[in-house]
């Protein structure tokens, strides 16, 4: 069992090579009209506050949301919730009868009891990926709404001071956490599709 979180948490090296590379590509990309407006002469501070393809992502995102109807967000929230709740009780109770269970199993495949385990199964598979699918949902909107334009700016910002030594700190730690954020939704995925390798 502690294998397998392990596993589903922790990148793999090529992994890891693989999301540092993407961060990295995206960051630079989404700042692409910034440095262009840069080095044809536009100030900093106007380049600074300039629109960027992640502040038209947030606008986008924080518009969409504006038009969601908030009872439907309370909805989504309560069932997340429900979902996990549930999913955590149908683990715990499997995980303790695990061992009776798969005894049972082998002697008595079509037993009531073999019926009510396998109904347990699939009911925490189902409330495993609702659960993890709204998670996708409410983490895709922070993601788009705050994670990305914040570090976009944070990485122009420190990429255009590489005189000062503290710079090249901010433009590792930005892309290290934009990795990290990108390889959430590999776990994400991982959970959504129940195999503990989806994109590694």
């Amino acid at each position: 069992m502690l294998n397998e979180i392990k596993t589903l948490i922790v990148p793999a090296k090529s992994e890891f090579l693989l999301f540092s590379a993407t961060a990295l590509f995206l960051l630079i990309a989404q700042n692409i009209s910034r440095y262009w407006s840069y080095f044809s002469g536009v100030k900093f501070e106007e380049v600074k506050n300039a629109s960027s393809a992640s502040g038209q992502v947030q606008y986008w995102v924080l518009n969409s949301e504006a038009r969601i109807d908030p009872r439907i967000a309370d909805f989504l929230v309560w069932m997340l919730l429900g979902m996990v709740a549930i999913s955590l009780v149908l683990f715990i109770q499997s995980n303790v009868r695990n061992a009776n269970d798969e005894r049972t199993l082998l002697e008595h495949m079509r037993s009531p009891k073999t019926k009510t385990h396998e109904l347990e199964v699939f009911l925490l598979k189902v409330a495993t990926r609702v659960a993890t699918f709204i998670g996708l949902l409410i983490y895709l909107r922070v993601f788009l709404g705050t994670i990305n334009p914040s570090l976009t700016s944070l990485f122009f910002t420190s990429s255009l001071s590489l005189n000062e030594p503290a710079s090249w700190l901010w433009l590792g730690v930005s892309t290290a956490l934009f990795a990290l954020a990108l390889y959430i939704f590999a776990v994400f995925g991982r959970v959504l599709f129940l195999k503990t390798r989806v994109f590694g």
